[in-house]
């Protein structure tokens, strides 16, 4: 086993680095949204994926904007308050 991982290239590239560092986007978040699983598992508010999927244009405006929030500048809030202060 060791041989094996002694022989991978242990060193990423600038583009990677890049691309790791680059802040979060509403994109990014609606590309990951529309690929979970609708009722795979209920976030801590109770409310399963499919929740957010079917009324994203109702709540997505606020929506994205608290999570890229929380993605790039590590606010920290509990979910149920981010479903329950979008008006």
């Amino acid at each position: 086993m060791s041989r094996v991982l002694d022989s991978i290239n242990k060193s990423i590239s600038l583009g990677m680095v890049e691309f790791l560092e680059s802040p979060f986007t509403s994109k990014k978040i609606k590309v990951v949204l529309i690929q979970m699983g609708g009722i795979k598992a209920a976030t801590p508010n109770g409310f399963h994926a499919i929740f957010y999927q079917k009324y994203r244009r109702i709540v997505g405006g606020n929506f994205f904007c608290i999570f890229l929030e929380i993605l790039n500048e590590g606010l920290s809030i509990p979910l149920a308050d981010v479903v329950t202060d979008i008006k």
